[in-house]
């Protein structure tokens, strides 16, 4: 594994093996952009990681698995890519459903080998969904 923060912790690049257990280690680098942008939105970053990552892992064709997060102007963007084609059919069932639900837009590259997405707001009080650390 190989992760760079950049001083101010608004990136983080990490580089991660093909395993499930690199879940766990994508949500504790979204936790190094705490204070980068309101508390919600990280919490839900951790949980996209997660569920991103873990698919990634979990992909037959699946090699090391690269994980960018960028913090500006009160969003948060994130890009996990991989050995794989067509990222987004790995997203399917319970991942797929947080991932349209968490985020505020997500799709593939053009290169079809990363899914983004972007979490630039806390849910809507009127939704009652709310998330804490």
């Amino acid at each position: 594994m190989t992760s760079t923060t950049k001083p101010d912790a608004r990136s983080v690049d990490l580089e991660l093996p093909p395993v499930p257990s690199s879940a766990a280690l994508a949500r504790n680098a979204a936790a190094e952009l705490d204070g980068a942008a309101h508390p919600e939105a990280v919490a839900r970053v951790r949980v996209l990681v997660s569920e991103i990552v873990t698919a990634f892992a979990l992909a037959r064709d699946a090699g090391p698995i690269t994980l960018r997060l960028e913090a500006g102007d009160g969003r948060l963007r994130g890009e996990v890519a991989g050995a794989v084609s067509n990222p987004g059919r790995l997203l399917n069932g319970w991942a797929r459903l947080l991932v349209e639900r968490l985020s505020d837009g997500w799709g593939e590259t053009g290169r079809g080998t990363a899914v983004w997405f972007e979490v630039s707001r806390p849910l809507p009080a009127t939704s009652g969904r709310r998330f804490a650390r």
